[in-house]
């Protein structure tokens, strides 16, 4: 009999299929009791094994392979039958329960087409809620197929004599009192999904929400390109009272970070949409002044340049504690600045178009998803488009009332304006957001009488514009940034400004310009150590180490918890040969931010130059926890290893650092830990190529000629 899920040939007695494991439903009765066999092992069981034993690189080799074997249709149902298995036994709300369902679906569609990468992005969006509601077994196998999509869509496989790279866990979430680059102390988790985490945090003046991506997607250029255009398209919009402001996008340690106005809640703990609707306590005049604001903000986004939101729903309305509506989340909003296609977006709240290709839609598509959170606003949290069905069929049903079915008529007079918003053909809508608030405004007026004064959009403060210019610099685009540094300045003049003007300068080759910056924020803020540590910066540059190590020392007197200025004076005197004072100030910049990086690889460093090597291996696993994209510490782990004897394990370190980047001293490197092994064929090779990216590497010229010696002896 052939195998329904991947297709192959089995016999007819076969109880389950030979290729993928999977179990064949019995085409004869059952035995009694007394005699009954065990089922065959089911098709996950060795990826389950695996993760029992805490393998995980295992089980998602494991997972991988099945997924490989299997066709795109029978992959997509294993995924809609394990969502669905995780469903029911989960116990979520129907509402929660239907999103999950139609996103698993959505994912299912993809890998059908396979579009393994898109299907995974999806798929990301059920880890938050099966975190929360695991469900044993179940939410088990749902995160065991998310690890092997990943699989999946990795890189091909090292080749077969490459060692492999040891396994280094991520330090996981920031923990409350940790903190982000020397500034941002962590108060807490605000929300996390498959993708990224939102935290609450405090500035040194205010509390503030901070946006980053998870652990797993460090080393993962897309993500972060993606993380990245987010963060632009947000700032873009500038300050609005009806939008949630993006300050500025910032980089620590290899990682991307959005710092977020904090929307605080109230005192009852709401702080959105979808939390009041939940919870009540609303009329209907209320509900339409927040229908207004929601127009009135989403005009002003269009108006910046965005050309749809796509994911409008109550959980991306937040509601500020006096009441005022503000819209969040512009994650999706880049698709309708891109060439991609497919579906993307909250299957409950999408317009028939949107269904079919999201970077096709415009602000009709937004008119819709409004239309069906102002039904949820007036309607009490009922959704207009529920399927009946489950498991695969629930997508297709919730598709089809979205494009054919009309909404079940409420008993409001609003109704009639709702309807129109969920018209099916996008033309059949209002012809823009002013139209349709212009019906809520009268909507408003007829009920109480009263308007919604407009809340006009603020002319840009200069720490507004200095955030803009923050952005624009972590995105290379110095001379933008520079003249918004300059409009800033002319408002107001302060260290911080002058600061970053004078790296703004910097990057441009304006150095005096920049040393002038830098002293200038100094005057206006001698107690401040960020102006210390740029101007440092700058010195060792130009040669300058004597002043270099002067001006960190005077930047630690005038700042003393400031981990960047110890971590930059500790390499000086590192590079001066004061290893001892070096040690010190590295273990005073890990006292201060335990998550520097490279603060751990010199640490490493300094640790080797003691013969502690052992020791100095555990400080590069905890660079490489923090950011695993650098290739010097990988290098530095690698040679840490061989010379601690795990020489073998050392390989992998330096295949790593290689493929991050082919520095002729690390093939070297290679080439003397394969020499320890006695391979030395292999390790002639490395130091060849060394020589081949540079010719004036002497110690590759001599490991070379030593290696040929002794493989002459051999």
């Amino acid at each position: 009999m052939k195998c329904p899920s991947c297709g192959a040939d089995n016999s007819e007695e076969a109880a389950a299929c030979g290729l993928c494991n999977l179990v064949f439903r019995q085409r004869t009765p059952p035995p009694a009791a007394s005699a009954a066999p065990a089922l065959p092992p089911s098709p996950l069981g060795p990826a389950r094994a695996a993760l029992a034993a805490g393998d995980m690189p295992a089980a998602q080799r494991a997972m991988a392979g099945l997924l490989a074997r299997l066709s795109p249709n029978s992959r997509a149902g294993l995924i809609k039958e394990s969502v669905a298995r995780w469903l029911e036994a989960a116990g979520l709300d129907p509402a929660t329960a239907t999103i999950c369902r139609s996103t698993a679906n959505i994912a299912a569609m993809a890998l059908e087409k396979a579009e393994d990468a898109n299907a995974f992005r999806l798929l990301q969006a059920l880890t938050g809620h099966v975190e929360k509601h695991p469900a044993g077994d179940a939410g088990v196998d749902v995160m065991l197929l998310l690890l092997g999509l990943k699989g999946a869509g990795a890189p091909a496989p090292r080749k077969a004599d490459a060692s492999p790279v040891p396994e280094i866990a991520g330090l996981g979430e920031f923990k409350e009192g940790q903190t982000i680059g020397g500034r941002y102390r962590i108060e807490g988790v605000l929300g996390r999904g498959g993708f990224g985490i939102v935290y609450k945090a405090f500035d040194g003046a205010a509390s503030c929400a901070v946006k980053t991506f998870l652990d797993k997607f460090l080393g993962d250029a897309q993500t972060r390109a993606q993380f990245t255009k987010e963060a632009q398209t947000w700032i873009a919009l500038e300050r609005h009272p009806n939008l949630v402001k993006a300050q500025f996008l910032f980089e620590e340690h290899n990682r991307m970070f959005l710092d977020m106005e904090l929307v605080a809640p109230g005192a009852d703990g709401v702080n959105s949409l979808d939390g009041r609707i939940k919870k009540g306590g609303y009329d209907r005049a209320q509900a339409l002044r927040w229908a207004v604001q929601f127009c009135r903000g989403i005009e002003h986004a269009y108006a910046k340049g965005v050309r749809c939101h796509l994911d409008i729903k109550p959980p991306n309305l937040m509601l500020a504690a006096d009441g005022t509506l503000k819209i969040t989340d512009f994650g999706l909003a880049i698709l309708g600045k891109t060439s991609e296609h497919g579906a993307a977006g909250t299957p409950t709240h999408m317009p028939p178009e949107q269904w079919r290709d999201a970077a096709l839609c415009d602000h009709r598509a937004d008119q819709y998803a409004f239309g069906v959170t102002l039904y949820q606003l007036f309607g009490g949290g009922r959704l207009p488009f529920l399927p009946k069905a489950g498991g695969g069929a629930a997508i297709a049903e919730l598709r089809a009332l979205h494009e054919r079915a009309a909404p079940p008529p409420l008993e409001d007079p609003l109704f009639p304006v709702i309807a129109r918003c969920l018209e099916k053909a996008p033309e059949s809508r209002f012809k823009d957001f002013p139209e349709l608030r212009a019906r809520l405004e009268e909507a408003l007026e007829a009920l109480t009488g009263e308007t919604v004064p407009e809340l006009r959009a603020e002319a840009p403060s200069a720490a507004d514009l200095g955030n803009r210019a923050t952005s624009l610099c972590s995105l290379k685009r110095y001379d933008e940034a520079l003249a918004l540094y300059d409009r800033a300045l002319a408002i107001k003049d302060s260290a911080l400004l002058r600061t970053n003007k004078g790296v703004c300068l910097e990057e441009l080759g304006r150095v005096e310009e920049a040393l002038a910056c830098y002293d200038r924020a100094i005057s206006i803020q001698p107690d401040g150590g960020l102006p210390y540590l740029n101007k440092g910066g700058l010195l060792g540059k130009l040669g300058r180490q004597d002043e270099e190590l002067a001006c960190y020392s005077k930047g630690i007197a005038a700042d003393p918890g400031s981990a960047a200025l110890q971590y930059n004076k500790a390499n000086v005197l590192y590079e001066l040969g004061r290893l001892d004072e070096a040690f010190e100030c590295a273990d005073a910049a890990l006292k201060r931010e335990s998550r520097h990086a490279m603060a751990w690889k010199l640490m490493g460093d300094l640790l080797g130059k003691r013969d502690a090597f052992a020791e100095a291996v555990q400080a590069y696993e905890r660079a490489l926890a923090i950011d695993p994209t650098r290739a010097v510490a990988w290098m530095a782990y690698g040679q840490a290893l061989a010379q601690s004897g795990k020489v073998e394990k050392s390989l992998g370190a330096f295949d790593k650092s290689l493929e991050l980047s082919p520095f002729a001293g690390t093939w070297s490197d290679k080439g003397v830990a394969l020499e320890m092994l006695g391979r030395f064929a292999e390790s002639a090779a490395c130091h060849r190529k060394a020589l081949e990216l540079d010719p004036t590497l002497e110690r590759a010229r001599r490991n070379l000629e030593l290696v040929l010696r002794k493989a002459a002896k051999a």
